[in-house]
Formats: structure tokens, C-alpha cells, sequence
């Protein structure tokens, strides 16, 4: 029986719920689909962007639901062994006053102002733990696959597992740092397939990353013809220096988009730092909407994902939002090396931003009475954005937090 078995490190907390919601706990379902999520952004320049290739390959993999060709995965995926524990919320205050994660937790962790400090709204999975999966071939789909769909299902699997715990993790917030896992150890058959540990140091990493993405460094002729998150030409990597603990890296990478995002109160951000106004403009369009409702275009920030807020002194709340939710195309990842220490995986992923004929919905909601009431309401059909923004963010972090480029 061929199984592939891979195990991943826990490096951040990790808000992964069971099936109610109630408390923390990692499925074999949730995990299937991250490692499904990654193979798509993995496979279409692997496939030299043949769409429907891709979905080919992943139905072979993963499975069919389709009404006349529904069939069960080529791989069954099972939770083989691991080593957690869960931190259940009790509400209590986290003493670190780390304003970074706060930021980046947004929805699973909020601030508690009169004591100047986060409180975790959900249980969580602790960092420090890890996770061995199985990845276990259904002999009876396999007899019914080419042998050269096998070969090339089973090295984007495997390229897949790697790219994993490289870029992404599990749970809330992943994109921006919570669950990041990072590749232990590979085997096929009992068969090493990384050397242990696996991108244990930066040169390692360095030339791994490359190796995975060398096709996709040449793919892609325009970011409109990207339709879904897939790394292309256009993808950029960057890392920071090292850190001896994973939450301080994670708050200072936080910090950091503080500081080139935010206009903050008063100009005033963090403990009273001066805000760069980069955005400015985006915090004048906002205001101008708020005092007249009429506004022509849309904020520059757009480009770091939608839904996003605005909380203003007049106690009015201005929400910027699509059809269709737009995850961010920046994610942050923690790695662990093999000194123990760790440094952060900053990557863009551009690809088409909305789809045909998605407008963007600009609402002001007043928030002085006891419900919440809608003011003002504009649409944007002209929706023009840039990723020059969060490029610039990345030479941000790399002159901040002493990093480099890898591609």
C-alpha cells in the first residue's frame, strides 16, 4: 500500500474549530482542504495554466462530487498521529502588550483598552505542538488512473505538502500568520523524501522555494488572466531576520503594517508614534464620504483584502466590501529552522481581483443610537487596483525587519 506521510510543527496559535465551533480541534477535513487549496495555487503553472488540467488532476486526487462522474479521492487522508493542547478561552487577558497581534488577529483576538492588552475570543490550538498526517492510496481508484496521471498526481501531491509548510498553516487568520506550519519530515513507503530537518536553515530555503517555483517564475502573461490564487511571475517572496520567539516576530510583522497602513487617532498610532500618512488619501476620501455621502472612487487599501472598516471619531463606522468576499493576496507565514529560532515568510500572490462586472459597495452605518442604522450607501463600479501597495509594504518589512528578497 503506497502511503505518503508528512509531519508539520505548530508554530502559532491556531484557531481551528470542530464542527460546532465550540472548541479547538484539527479534522482531517480541514486539513484536506488546505493541502486541495495549495495544489490548485501550485498546479496551474506546474500545468503551463491549463485550467481545466488542473481540475482534472485535482478531481483524481481529491475526489468528484459531479453529478455523472462523482467518484472518492485517490488519496484518503487521516490524522495519524499529533501532538497538541488546546488552550480553552476563558476570557482572560494575555499580560503581553502586543498591539501587532491584535492587528493581525482581527476576529478571533480583540484589545482590551482599559487594560492595554489582547484577550483570545476562541479556543486555540497552542504553538509548540506538531501533527503527522497520512496520506493512504485508494488501491481501487488507482487500478482506474493512467500511469502517467499517477506519476504526475503523485509529484504535485508531494511538491503540494512541501509548499504547505512553507507558506501556509491552518485555521482563522492563516493568511496573516495564526496555524503556520512548518515541513518536518516527508516519507513515501518509509522512503525520506526531504532531508530532516526540512528547510532548516535560510540558504536551504532560500533554494528550495526556488526549486518549487521555477516554473511559475515564467508564468503568467498579465494578473487579469489569473483567476484564482496561483503563483505566477507576479508573486513575490520575502523573509525577515530571525526571531527567538514566533508570537515577538509575529507582533513586530503586525507593527510593521501598523505603521505603513494605519492613519490612526489624531494622526497617532501604537504608543503615540507618528503616523506616516501614507494613506492619507484614502483617510480624506473616507471622511469626505462620511460628511456628504458622495464619494468617486474607491480606497487604495482595497488591494489588502475586502471586507474592511473604518472606525471614525464621529462614531460612524464606513465598511468597504464586494459581492463576494476578497481574501488578501498577502500572506504571512512563520517558519521554524533548525537552531530554533524563526523568521517570517512574507508573500504576494497577485491574481484577478474581482470578478466581471464585481463592484465594489462603499456603507456608512451610524452607530450613536441602540441599532445600528445605514447612512449612506455608494457603489463603485470602477474598480481599479494596484498591488504596487503591498509590494511596497514588502520592502517595508525587509528595510524594518532586516529581511531579503527570494524572489
Amino acid at each position: 500500500m503506497n502511503i505518503i506521510k508528512a509531519t508539520y510543527s505548530i508554530n502559532t496559535p491556531m484557531f481551528l474549530g470542530s464542527a460546532d465551533n465550540r472548541t479547538a480541534e484539527i479534522r482531517p477535513t480541514s486539513f484536506n482542504g488546505m493541502i486541495r487549496y495549495w495544489f490548485r495555487a501550485l498546479a496551474l503553472a506546474e500545468l503551463d495554466g491549463d485550467m481545466k488540467e488542473v481540475e482534472r488532476l485535482e478531481d483524481i486526487i481529491f475526489g468528484s462530487a459531479k453529478d455523472k462522474n462523482s467518484h472518492k479521492a485517490l488519496y484518503s487522508l487521516k490524522i495519524a498521529n499529533s501532538n497538541i493542547s488546546i488552550k480553552e478561552n476563558k476570557n482572560r487577558l494575555n499580560k503581553e502588550n502586543r498591539q501587532g497581534i491584535v492587528y493581525l488577529g482581527y476576529g478571533v483576538i480583540s484589545y482590551k483598552r482599559e487594560a492595554r492588552g489582547p484577550i483570545y475570543e476562541r479556543d486555540y490550538i497552542k504553538q509548540g505542538g506538531s501533527i503527522e498526517i497520512s496520506l493512504i492510496q485508494n488501491e481501487g481508484i488507482k487500478n482506474r488512473v493512467l500511469e502517467e496521471d499517477l506519476k504526475l498526481a503523485q509529484k504535485l501531491l508531494i511538491n503540494t505538502l512541501k509548499v504547505l509548510g512553507i507558506f501556509g498553516g491552518l485555521g482563522s487568520r492563516t493568511r496573516r500568520g495564526f496555524g503556520s506550519l512548518t515541513l518536518i519530515d516527508l516519507k513515501n513507503k518509509d522512503e525520506p523524501l526531504v532531508t530532516s530537518p526540512y528547510c532548516g536553515n535560510v540558504e536551504a530555503l532560500e533554494n528550495e522555494i526556488k526549486e518549487l517555483l521555477k516554473k511559475a517564475v515564467d508564468f503568467g502573461k498579465s494578473i487579469e488572466d489569473i483567476k484564482y490564487t496561483a503563483f505566477s511571475k507576479f508573486t513575490k517572496v520575502m523573509i525577515t531576520k530571525e526571531y527567538d520567539n514566533p508570537m515577538k516576530l509575529l507582533d513586530e510583522i503586525g507593527k510593521e503594517m501598523i505603521r505603513y497602513r494605519s492613519c490612526g487617532r489624531g494622526w497617532k498610532i501604537l504608543d503615540g508614534e507618528d503616523s506616516s500618512k501614507i494613506f492619507e488619501s484614502d483617510h480624506d476620501l473616507i471622511y469626505e464620504f462620511s460628511n456628504t455621502g458622495k464619494i468617486k472612487e474607491h480606497p487604495k487599501r482595497v488591494v489588502f483584502g475586502l471586507p474592511h472598516n473604518y472606525w471614525l471619531s464621529n462614531r460612524k463606522t464606513v465598511n468597504i466590501n464586494s459581492d463576494y468576499r476578497r481574501a488578501s493576496p498577502l500572506f504571512i507565514h512563520v517558519h521554524k529552522l533548525a537552531n530554533g529560532k524563526y523568521i517570517g515568510i512574507l508573500t504576494l500572490i497577485p491574481t484577478k481581483f474581482l470578478k466581471d462586472r464585481e463592484k465594489i459597495k462603499i456603507i456608512q452605518y451610524d452607530n450613536s443610537r441602540r441599532k445600528r442604522t445605514v447612512e449612506y450607501e455608494k457603489t463603485i463600479k470602477e474598480v481599479e487596483v494596484s498591488y504596487k501597495y503591498i509590494e511596497e509594504y514588502l520592502d517595508w518589512v525587509v528595510n524594518k525587519l532586516s529581511g531579503c528578497v527570494i524572489i
